[in-house]
C-alpha cells in the first residue's frame, strides 16, 4: 500500500471520532485520502460514485447501523473492505457482521495507530482475496478455460478428483502440502497420493461422493502430523477438495486450554483440574468399594522465606517442592497447586487407611530435607490435613473442605505434622446456632454496612466504577468479614434478603453520588448463587431499581464461574434477561473455577475480572505476564472489558496497564472504604462532579 494513496471512507456521525481515525492513520506514515460521511445515505452516494480501498464504519448511525450498511454494500456488489468501529460488546453482533462481510471489528476504546493500520492492511488483503476467489469461482462456472491459472492463485491446497477416485487436477500448493511433485499426478489414485489417509478422512470423501453433499471437517492428519481444515464439494464429475493447514491455530487453542487447567508456575494441575479428577476418582472407586484420600498441604512459614530471599526465590522453592511432592506419590495420583503455598494430593484407589499414613509420613520426611534456593540452603516443613472418601464426605467439595480443616488443626498442633479429619474439628453445633441467631437479627438491627473499592480506568487514570463490598459490624465482635457469615446465610436462606438489602443500599448510594454530580460512576454488586437462582430475583431487582430511581445502565452484577455453569442453559436465559434490562454483567475471579472457552464465548458478558492469584504473579515471572496477557487478549477478542483484581504494587499496575488491561482494582489504588471517604478518592484521582442534579 506504500506505493499509492490509500482511499479511505469514514462513515461516522461523530466529528471527533472521525478526526481521531484520520490522526491514527496518518500518524503511521500511511499516505491516505479521506472522504467523510455522517450518514448512511451520504455514504452510499460516495460508494456508488467512486471506489475506496477501505470503509471504516461506526455501528451506530443516525439513519441506520453498520450491519445494514455492510449487507447493502454486498447486495450492490461494492467491493470495498469494511472495518466496523463500535463500543458495543456483543459477540452475536460481531458474528453477524463478519458473516455479512466485515473484515474486522475494533472497539473504539482500543483504537490506536498500530491496531487500526494493521487491521486496514489485513482487511484490504482479505477483501482482495475474497474478490479474487469470487472471480475465480465465476470463471469456473462460465468456462473451464484457464482453470489452472485460477486455482494456482488461491492459497489453499486443491485437488479435483473424478468419479473413479483419480486426480484430474492438483495445484502447486497441494503438492507442497502433501510433499509431492505435482507433475505426473494427474490420473493417479488419490489414495496413493495422499499416503494412506486416516479412516475419518476417507469416510468423509465417500460420504461426499456417494451422497453428493458438501462436507466441511477439521481433523488431525496422521501421515503429515498436521491439523487440516477440509472442504469437499461434489459435482457430477467427482469432487473438488480444498485443504488448509490449521496446525498453528490448533496449537494456540491447546495452549490456552492447558493454561486454563494448569498452574503456570509449577505446571501442576490447578483447582479446576483437581476438582475434575477428584470427582472422577470418587465415581470410579464406588464400583470397587475402595477409598480415595485427599491431602491438603500448606508450606510452613513460606512467607518468611519469601520476605527473606525475595519472590523469585519463593517461586523457585515452590517449583522444587512440586517436584518433591510428585516424587512421593504414584503416577496415577494427582498433585495440584491451589495457589500461594497450598497444594493438594489425591490418592486414588486405596485399599487401606495405613497407605495414606505411609504417604503422609513420606511427604513430611521428604519436605524436611534441605533445599537449595538461589544459592542458599533452606529447610521447610509442611502441615498436612487428610480426609477420606467415603468416611469424611461424599463429594469433592466436602472432602477438600474437610482436608483443609484438618490441615489447620495440624498448623495449630505445632506444624510439621499431619492430622486425619474428624467431625470434632468443625465448629460445634452450638457455635453454629449462636452465629445463626446473631445473623438473623443483624439485618433488622441495621448491623450490615457497605464499603466501596474503586477501580481505575487505565486510559484516563480516573475512577470509573466502584465495587460494593458487604461487612457485618457486630456490636460485640466488631467487623466480621463476608467469608465468615455468607456461607451460613446462604445455607439458612437469609442470603436473598441480605442480597436485596445490598442491591438496594448500593443503588441508593449510587443515586446519591449522581445527585452530587458524579453521573458517570458505575456501581458493581456481587450476586450469590442462591440469590441469582431465586425465582423472584428479576422482579425483585426491577422493584429495587425503580424505588431508588437509578438507571440500570449504571449497575453491574458480578457472578462467579461456578454460579454460571450450574444449570448453564437456565443461567444463560436469566443473564440475557438482565442484559436486556440494561444491566451490565461481569465474570468474577476468572481462572479459578471452570474457565471453559466453550462456556465463555456463549455468555452475554460485558466484563471479565482477572483473579488476584494471576495478578500476584504478573510482576514476578514471564510466565505470569504471559498468562495475564493471554486472558486480556482472549477477553478483548470477545469484546469484553477487563478488570484486574488484587493490584498491590506499582510494578503490577504498570505491567497490567502495558498489557492493555482496561481497569485495575486493589489495595495499591485503595482498600474498600466507607461511602463518605470515596468522595475524597474521586477528587484524588481527578474525577470532578458535573452540574448538580436537582
Amino acid at each position: 500500500m506504500s506505493d499509492r494513496v490509500l482511499r479511505v471512507l469514514i462513515i461516522d456521525d461523530d466529528e471527533v471520532d472521525r478526526l481521531s481515525i484520520k490522526r491514527a492513520i496518518t500518524s503511521s506514515n500511511m499516505c491516505a485520502e479521506f472522504i467523510e460521511a455522517d450518514s448512511v445515505n451520504l455514504a452510499f452516494k460516495y460508494l456508488e460514485d467512486r471506489s475506496f480501498d477501505v470503509a471504516l464504519i461506526d455501528y451506530q448511525l443516525p439513519d441506520g447501523d453498520g450491519l445494514s450498511v455492510i449487507r447493502t454494500m454486498r447486495e450492490r456488489e461494492i467491493d470495498t473492505a469494511v472495518i466496523v468501529l463500535t463500543g458495543r460488546g456483543d459477540e452475536q453482533l460481531v458474528m453477524e457482521m463478519i458473516k455479512a462481510g466485515a473484515s474486522d471489528y475494533i472497539p473504539k476504546g482500543k483504537l490506536s495507530s498500530d491496531v487500526l493500520c494493521r487491521s486496514i492492511n489485513n482487511a484490504i488483503r482479505i477483501r482482495q482475496a475474497e474478490v479474487e476467489k469470487r472471480v475465480a469461482e465465476d470463471k469456473l462456472i462460465r468456462s473451464n478455460q484457464r482453470i489452472e491459472n485460477i486455482l494456482e492463485s488461491i492459497t489453499d491446497a486443491f485437488f479435483a478428483v473424478n468419479n473413479d477416485w483419480e486426480i484430474s487436477y492438483v495445484n502447486n500448493q497441494a503438492g507442497f502440502l502433501f510433499e509431492h511433485n505435482v507433475e505426473g499426478l494427474v490420473g493417479e489414485s488419490v489414495w496413493e497420493v495422499l499416503g494412506s489417509p486416516p479412516s475419518w478422512f476417507k469416510e468423509k470423501f465417500f460420504t461426499a461422493m456417494q451422497g453428493k453433499v458438501a462436507i466441511s471437517v477439521e481433523g488431525f492428519y496422521d501421515c503429515l502430523q498436521i491439523w487440516l481444515d477440509i472442504q469437499i464439494y461434489p459435482s457430477k464429475d467427482g469432487l473438488s477438495v480444498y485443504f488448509r493447514d490449521i496446525s498453528s491455530r490448533k496449537e494456540t487453542e491447546a495452549r490456552l486450554n492447558y493454561l486454563a487447567t494448569h498452574d503456570i508456575l509449577t505446571d501442576l494441575p490447578n483447582r479446576m483440574m483437581l476438582m475434575d479428577r477428584l470427582t472422577q476418582s470418587l465415581t470410579r472407586v464406588l464400583w470397587h468399594k475402595r477409598s480415595v484420600a485427599v491431602l491438603f498441604l500448606d508450606v510452613d512459614r513460606f512467607k518468611h522465606i519469601n520476605d527473606t530471599f525475595g519472590h523469585s526465590a519463593g517461586d523457585e522453592l515452590l517449583r522444587k517442592i512440586s517436584e518433591r511432592l510428585r516424587a512421593c506419590v504414584r503416577s496415577g495420583d494427582t498433585v495440584a497447586r491451589l495457589g500461594g503455598d497450598e497444594f493438594v494430593i489425591v490418592l486414588q484407589d486405596l485399599a487401606h487407611q495405613q497407605d495414606v499414613v505411609e504417604v503422609a509420613e513420606k511427604l513430611l520426611a521428604s519436605m524436611s530435607q534441605p533445599i537449595q534456593v538461589s544459592g542458599n540452603e533452606v529447610v521447610v516443613t509442611t502441615s498436612i490435613g487428610v480426609s477420606l472418601f467415603p468416611n469424611d464426605g461424599d463429594s469433592a467439595e466436602t472432602l477438600l473442605r474437610n482436608a483443609d480443616t484438618a490441615m489447620y488443626r495440624a498448623k495449630s498442633s505445632g506444624r510439621d505434622n499431619y492430622q486425619m479429619y474428624s467431625p470434632s474439628m468443625t465448629n460445634s453445633e452450638t457455635e453454629r446456632m449462636t452465629m445463626e441467631s446473631h445473623l438473623r437479627k443483624a439485618l433488622e438491627n441495621h448491623e450490615f454496612v457497605l464499603n466501596y473499592q474503586p477501580m481505575i480506568d487505565t486510559r484516563t487514570g480516573q475512577i470509573t466504577r466502584v465495587e460494593a463490598l458487604l461487612r457485618w459490624d457486630h456490636p460485640n465482635l466488631g467487623i466480621i468479614p463476608p467469608l465468615d457469615f455468607l456461607p451460613l446465610a446462604e445455607e439458612i436462606g437469609l442470603i436473598e434478603y441480605i442480597g436485596e438489602w445490598v442491591i438496594r443500599e448500593a443503588c441508593a448510594q449510587c443515586k446519591e453520588w449522581q445527585n452530587k454530580g458524579y453521573t458517570d460512576l458505575y456501581m458493581t454488586v456481587n450476586i450469590s448463587d442462591r440469590e441469582f437462582r431465586a425465582q423472584r430475583f428479576i422482579d425483585q431487582l426491577e422493584e429495587v431499581v425503580k424505588d431508588q430511581g437509578i438507571s440500570k445502565n449504571y449497575l453491574e452484577f458480578e457472578l462467579t464461574e461456578k454460579i454460571v455453569v450450574q444449570d448453564f442453559e437456565a443461567s444463560i436465559s436469566k443473564l440475557n434477561r438482565l442484559r436486556e434490562m440494561g444491566i451490565k454483567l461481569a465474570l468474577d475471579d476468572f481462572g479459578t473455577g471452570y474457565s471453559s472457552l466453550a462456556y465463555l464465548k456463549k455468555l452475554p458478558l460485558n466484563t471479565l475480572k482477572i483473579d488476584r492469584s494471576f495478578v500476584a504473579d504478573v510482576d514476578e515471572s514471564p510466565e505470569g505476564t504471559s498468562i495475564v496477557a493471554s486472558i486480556i487478549a482472549l477477553a478483548h477478542t470477545l469484546n469484553m472489558y477487563v478488570v484486574a483484581e488484587g493490584v498491590e504494587t506499582e510494578k503490577q499496575y504498570q505491567m497490567l496497564k502495558s498489557q492493555g488491561c482496561d481497569a485495575l482494582q486493589g489495595y495499591h489504588i485503595s482498600p474498600p472504604v466507607p461511602a463518605k471517604e470515596l468522595l475524597g478518592l474521586l477528587k484524588k484521582y481527578g474525577v470532578a462532579p458535573a452540574s448538580r442534579i436537582a
